[in-house]
């Protein structure tokens, strides 16, 4: 018998938790699921190194402090958040508890379509 694959599985990575009142512009997430948290307090992730078109990136939230988001600011420019209504989102206490992002080239911006 032949081993199968299961295409709905995808590694896992966990980034130290982030010093609270701290910003991440930038960061390389290259995992299709990561976990963020802050150390306490509220950090802030402007974006993510760009990937090819259409990949995806599952934000999960490690359950300490809050991590907000920032709306298409600081990282550079092709590596930045685009959200529904032009404003920040939160993961943690009063958040969400996961974002799922697309990279979308045509716009040069991850994507929150969750």
């Amino acid at each position: 018998m032949s081993a199968s694959v299961d295409p709905f599985k995808f590694s896992r990575a966990d980034l130290a938790a982030y010093t609270a009142a701290s910003t991440h512009n930038d960061e390389t997430i290259t995992a299709p699921y990561t976990r963020v948290g802050a150390s306490s307090g509220t950090a802030t992730l402007t974006g993510m190194a760009t990937p090819a078109s259409g990949q995806f990136r599952i934000l999960g939230w490690l359950r300490t402090g809050t991590v907000t988001l920032s709306h298409n600011a600081t990282s550079t420019t092709t590596n930045r958040f685009l959200f529904n209504g032009n404003v920040d989102s939160t993961l943690g206490t009063g958040g969400a508890k996961g974002k799922m992002f697309v990279y979308d080239s045509v716009n040069a911006r991850w994507r929150g379509v969750s």
